[in-house]
């Protein structure tokens, strides 16, 4: 039971601070100067996304030290490789993630 309860605060932890930016920057009107900062805000939203994908690729492929084997190493860098060919072929996030899964999911086996 303890953890529906932790889940239910994650998801609405996770969903309010996904929907409250982007309702306040629809609500916010006003002088220059906040059109301005809108457009930096606008910038700034626009590399939060590349950002955030980067940090979840380095924690994903970048495994803790002490528990690093060379076997781990090279089934990540293969997933890695599969990912970023198949994304060089077809510029498919869904298609890279899915060949890169694989990739590792194989040598894993």
């Amino acid at each position: 039971m303890d953890w529906l309860i932790a889940l239910l605060i994650a998801a609405i932890g996770t969903y309010l601070m996904r929907i409250i930016p982007f309702s306040l920057a629809l609500t916010r009107r006003g002088s220059a100067a906040q059109a301005a900062e809108e457009g930096l805000g606008a910038r700034i939203l626009a590399l939060a996304s590349p950002a955030i994908i980067t940090a979840l690729l380095v924690v994903a492929v970048v495994p803790p030290w002490p528990e690093t084997d060379t076997a781990e190493l090279l089934r990540r860098g293969a997933g890695l490789a599969a990912a970023a060919l198949a994304h060089s072929r077809r510029a498919n996030l869904a298609l890279a993630v899915l060949a890169g899964l694989l990739a590792y999911a194989v040598l894993k086996i």
